[in-house]
């Protein structure tokens, strides 16, 4: 396991509960995780990755612990982006209980991510088995990238 080490990895990390994976990594702290998981894809270079990244730290942080914020390099971890379909940066899979229940690409609003993270921890507050949506909620803002 590696810590984020970005640009932005001394705001990221000041929590404890960010991390980034690598293939290896990925089933044990997000396939087989007891918390949430927003799987974040990034890579280096992308300015609207580091706005969601620190707005995602923002948002997470007002939930104490209760979700687990993990990144994925695409160029680095290109095996796991072409298992998910990741073709666009930023791409976050939301995981609860083994699955993805949200998916979104793009850049988000500081509203929209702490609505998500929201969510999340109340899931892993209630203990809910799944979530109340058939299948993944999924958006995008990126068509055709």
């Amino acid at each position: 396991m590696l810590w984020f080490k970005t640009p932005t990895s001394k705001a990221m990390n000041t929590c404890g509960w960010v991390l980034e994976l690598s293939e290896e990594s990925f089933a044990q702290h997000v396939a087989n995780s007891e918390k949430p998981v927003v799987l974040v894809f990034w890579q280096d270079g992308c300015a609207r990755c580091n706005r969601v990244l620190k707005l995602l730290r923002d948002s997470a942080s007002r939930v104490n612990g209760k979700l687990l914020v993990a990144l994925i390099s695409k160029n680095q971890s290109s095996t796991l982006a072409a298992r998910f379909g990741i073709t666009s940066v930023p791409t976050l899979l939301c995981w609860h209980r083994g699955s993805v229940c949200y998916e979104f690409v793009g850049e988000l609003s500081r509203s929209e991510l702490e609505d998500i993270t929201e969510k999340l921890s109340l899931l892993n507050r209630a203990g809910e088995e799944q979530n109340q949506t058939t299948g993944v909620v999924s958006h995008s803002r990126n068509p055709g990238k």
